[in-house]
């Protein structure tokens, strides 16, 4: 037997659901279900679950996982299908991002409890719902099992190589690869690109890994916040083989009309300029 639910406006949600997390003005609507303990709410490219005082959950429109506030603490899952577990961490009067990589059993319960919720507000729904809702609902109770987990995880090594690190603030950027390895490879406390020998893609085998990298993201792309080019320092390459990448990657691009970042900022460097004369920035 399917569950009652009720559409409510964001100006009657504190009087049918009762959580710690703001509701904002984005949401035109939730639907409330089951007691009014579950809601489910879309805005932009996201559909919210909210359960219970604590637990909220973020899905893209693929399905997938994007960020959980699950008993009290913050989750976020990334492409290559692991989950990081998120925290701001005090030091005195200073202030500071945590992220720290879950181990495969915390990370498994996490989503087990996302699973959980997931298939709670699955079951709860009747077929006059709204689409909008429905649809990335029912890709999420496909996407979180395990063998779509592992076929995700697969799709994601065949894209790309692996990313070691990025700075704090490309956290949510789109990478995409133009090179790899590191072109100096010899700072004594960096061993990150030790056995990758530097190379350089070509207009083609960039190309592909773009498109390759847009089939994986499909409609989550809205959430990356800009585009981080990678591997190491990629913009050190020479501006006659630069150029070439960067019009594959703005034509690719260009009809998603992602934003564009790069890790050189500096407005005195001449690869900023050629970025901004390009028409990244």
């Amino acid at each position: 037997m399917r569950l009652a639910h009720r559409r409510v406006s964001v100006g009657e949600v504190s009087k049918g659901l009762s959580t710690r997390h703001e509701i904002g003005s984005a949401y035109r609507e939730l639907l409330v279900l089951v007691d009014a303990e579950l809601a489910l709410g879309r805005k932009d490219h996201l559909l919210s679950l909210f359960a219970g005082e604590e637990d909220l959950v973020h899905l893209d429109l693929e399905g997938r996982l994007h960020r959980a506030w699950l008993g009290g603490s913050s989750f976020q899952r990334g492409l290559d299908g692991r989950v990081r577990q998120v925290s701001i961490a005090r030091h005195g009067t200073e202030r500071s991002l945590a992220i720290q990589l879950l181990p495969d059993a915390d990370a498994g319960r996490v989503l087990e409890r996302v699973g959980e919720l997931v298939h709670r507000a699955a079951g709860a729904l009747r077929a006059s719902v709204d689409e909008g809702i429905a649809e990335p609902l029912r890709r999420a109770v496909e996407q979180l099992g395990a063998a779509a987990r592992a076929a995700e995880a697969e799709r994601y090594r065949a894209v790309y190589q692996p990313i070691p690190i990025l700075p704090p603030d490309q956290n949510r950027a789109l990478v995409l690869q133009l090179t790899s390895g590191c072109s100096w490879n010899r700072c004594t406390f960096c061993h990150l690109y030790r056995d990758v020998s530097f190379s350089l893609k070509t207009p083609d085998a960039l190309r592909a890994h773009v498109r390759g990298v847009l089939g994986l993201v499909g409609r989550a792309l809205p959430l990356r916040r800009g585009v981080f080019l990678g591997q190491a320092n990629a913009l050190v390459v020479a501006q006659d083989k630069l150029l070439p990448l960067l019009d594959v990657v703005q034509a690719e691009l260009a009809s998603a009309g992602a934003p564009l970042s790069a890790f050189h900022r500096n407005p005195k460097t001449s690869v900023h300029l050629l970025i901004v004369q390009h028409g990244f920035l």
